[in-house]
């Protein structure tokens, strides 16, 4: 990595992860623990099981399950459904769960199956969704996120620009966040940037494509559009070409590292992305649970991931370095 790409991932991750001064908690155990008389039954009910990065996360979570003695069970679901994710997490529980990992893409939906989880005696890490409510919750700091993502398209665009988003839905925790954390910066620095929309590709690439279409052909002088959900930068080329546009008309800025959105931006329709960390951090939720349930549990409820800026230039790109993952000791 070239010595102005380190200096890019050390800065963000400065923003978003040094601000916690407690953010690390020892060193992860590197041998299985002890064999004890029962191994704990982990569970990850995945929401987003089509998705390659949570694909990953999975193998990760079970790998390292495996590595600590302990049994992991993994339900992935095949498209984004709420209520089977809940349904899922009433399984786990039925099944004696000692924790369970899931994402709270809607407060109206999980927090009361939060609050039942916790109160059957069972660890909750949630990744991805940043929220209160659970033991754990592991992710961007979707405020800061928000801001830094208005830095670079200020820059990028001279502090003028239509902006359009592309989420999953409006009322996802993180992503309610990272568009406020981008309003305000634009707000404070960037007056010529205003946001003209805010679409719901609700988790599926195909969809993504037909409002990135939609937005781009509603507002003609559009000309940055900042992916909030994983599925975003897939509809890129297909959206942007239906709307007549060719690579590089709009500042296209992604949320992930996936091969999809690196092939987009060696291709030119994605300008470039936010790669965030916590898609590497299954391992962390896993140690997480362990401590907790072993008795020396971490105090610290939010646990803040780094992101890092991907262009062109860092292809092809190795992943989120593992000296920038915060640690939890395992015992």
């Amino acid at each position: 990595m070239r010595k102005r790409s380190v200096a890019i991932v050390i800065a963000i991750a400065a923003i978003l992860v040094a601000a916690s001064t407690g953010l690390s908690a020892g060193s992860s155990s590197s041998t299985a623990r002890k064999a004890t008389a029962k191994p704990l039954n982990l569970w990850f009910v995945d929401g987003f099981a089509f998705v390659p990065a949570w694909l990953k996360m999975e193998a990760q979570f079970k790998r390292r399950a495996a590595q600590l003695g302990d049994k992991a069970t993994v339900v992935g679901l095949q498209k984004l459904d709420p209520a089977a994710m809940v349904s899922a997490m009433d399984q786990a529980i039925a099944n004696k769960a000692d924790a369970i990992l899931t994402c709270n893409i809607d407060p109206k939906v999980f927090t009361s199956e939060i609050k039942k989880a916790r109160a059957a005696g069972i660890v909750v890490v949630t990744i991805g969704c940043v929220d209160k409510i659970s033991n754990y919750s592991i992710g961007t700091d979707n405020l800061a996120y928000g801001r830094f993502a208005a830095d670079l398209v200020g820059k990028k665009l001279n502090g003028k620009a239509q902006v359009g988003f592309d989420g999953s839905n409006r009322s996802a925790p993180n992503q309610v966040l990272q568009v406020r954390g981008f309003k305000a910066r634009a707000a404070a620095k960037y007056p010529g940037i205003k946001v003209v929309a805010w679409e719901e590709g609700k988790g599926d690439a195909a969809t993504d494509a037909q409002v990135i279409t939609a937005m781009t052909q509603a507002n003609p002088g559009l000309n940055a559009i900042v992916c909030i959900s994983s599925t975003c930068p897939a509809g890129a080329q297909a959206g942007l070409s239906a709307a007549g546009k060719k690579p590089g008309d709009v500042f296209f800025v992604g949320i992930d590292a996936e091969k999809p959105t690196l092939a987009a931006i060696k291709t030119g329709w994605v300008t470039e992305t936010l790669a965030q960390c916590w898609f590497d951090a299954a391992p962390l939720a896993v140690d997480l649970m362990h401590a907790k349930l072993t008795g020396h549990g971490s105090t610290k409820q939010s646990w803040p991931m780094p992101v890092q800026v991907v262009t062109a230039k860092q292809l092809p790109y190795k992943g989120c370095p593992a000296k920038l993952l915060p640690k939890v000791k395992t015992g």
